[in-house]
């Protein structure tokens, strides 16, 4: 992996530095708000790996990795084809089971943003090395896309299963990887990371009981993504590699994405907290519960540098 010049303000993050943005929903606006500022400031990663809604923000920043770009696709995520994604899932599970399909939408809609963000890029187009995390349903394997065409290893990132069709690519039969590994940091390391910083836009507080179908849904996949990170730090924490964790996670359903600008400025707002802590030369932020808009700020130091 090669390594980008360093920023001052980045210098103690060691290279090669590795940017992962998970999977979330509708959270990934937030995840938007925070890679934009964070890419505004100067920040330059040797790679980029997203899964789930990490891919589109991943690939966009990949493609375009300076505060223009990061203001861009602010502006993507407002736009009302995007905010108006994934509506009325209840009765898309309910054409499914009368017509024997294998998920509640098309990927008409998903695939016409895609293409218009993405066109006919592929990766090599990039200015930002990027791999894309996507599972194949015939083998169970984890593929990081990194070849061909960026639109389509997008959009099979974008597969959530069961919502969403899987992506036929050859042999494979790929959807988002994000029920099985949502974070990439095992495979950061595998790639020789010595820093990582994840912008996490899956893990957020247990708030509450959950007392309906969604709020159990939803405490369920938040549960399952508790327990993926954690085993995500450890990795970090055994391979001596710094791991830097950006929280933006909001409340709400994670497949409503009406709420985006709201979320942005969560986002924007946790990483400039994250920034004005490096600028201070603060070496370790604690685990905090101090709340950023709906969502909280937390840094996890695995490693010492």
């Amino acid at each position: 992996m090669a390594c980008a010049p360093a920023i001052t303000r980045f210098e103690r993050l060691a290279r090669p530095l590795v940017l992962a943005l998970s999977g979330g929903g509708a959270n990934g606006a937030a995840q938007a708000g925070a890679a934009a500022e964070l890419f505004e400031a100067g920040f330059r990663p040797d790679l980029i790996i997203g899964t789930s809604v990490g891919a589109w923000n991943g690939a966009w920043m990949a493609a375009h990795p300076d505060g223009d770009g990061g203001r861009e696709l602010l502006r993507l995520w407002v736009d009302p084809s995007v905010r108006s994604l994934l509506r009325g899932v209840v009765r898309g599970y309910v054409g499914a089971l009368a017509r024997g399909r294998l998920a509640a939408f098309s990927d008409s809609h998903m695939r016409r943003i895609i293409e218009q963000c993405f066109g006919v890029r592929t990766f090599a187009d990039l200015r930002i090395p990027l791999a894309v995390a996507a599972v194949d349903m015939i083998s169970a394997e984890i593929e990081y896309l990194e070849a061909g065409s960026v639109s389509e290893a997008v959009l099979a990132a974008s597969a959530i299963p069961t919502v969403l069709p899987p992506v036929r690519i050859g042999d494979r039969m790929l959807a988002d990887a994000g029920f099985v590994d949502n974070f990439g940091i095992v495979e950061s390391l595998r790639r020789g990371a010595r820093s990582i910083v994840l912008l996490d836009a899956s893990v957020g507080a247990l708030a509450g009981v959950p007392d309906r179908l969604t709020a159990m849904l939803g405490r369920a996949n938040l549960v399952t993504k508790i327990h993926q990170r954690r085993h995500a730090v450890a990795a970090a924490a055994a391979a001596g590699v710094r791991l830097e964790i950006l929280e933006v996670s909001a409340q709400g359903w994670v497949l409503d994405f009406a709420a985006a600008g709201e979320h942005i400025e969560l986002g924007r707002e946790t990483a400039r907290a994250w920034l004005e802590a490096a600028d201070r030369g603060v070496a370790h932020l604690p685990t905090t519960g101090r709340s950023v808009g709906v969502g909280a700020l937390r840094r996890t130091r695995a490693h010492a540098v």
